[in-house]
């Protein structure tokens, strides 16, 4: 088996990542994270406990963009779920 067919495991194919994209670190949870936003990332091999992965499918994943983080819920919206969460505790609790 040669370099370029050699299977890498989840924190092997994330710190590969981190090497190509100039990062300084990249977890394997932002790794997951990632496959799971871009539902088409597909490990090369699926067992019972780890994904599988190929260099050659790992050069095709875009960097994510570090300019443009996700939107956080506003302070607003969050005082509203609150609200609502007591709204239903006082329907419940009589």
């Amino acid at each position: 088996m040669s370099e370029e067919e050699k299977l890498l495991s989840a924190g092997e194919a994330a710190s590969y990542l981190a090497e190509k994209w100039g990062m300084p670190s990249y977890s394997t949870v932002a790794f997951r994270q990632l496959r799971h936003r871009r539902k088409n990332l597909r490990p090369a091999m699926l067992t019972d406990n780890a994904s599988l992965w190929r260099k050659e499918d790992l050069d095709q994943i875009k960097k994510p963009s570090l300019s443009n983080p996700r939107a956080k819920r506003k302070k607003k919206d969050a005082e509203e779920t609150v609200d609502k969460d007591e709204q239903r505790m006082v329907v419940l609790s009589y």
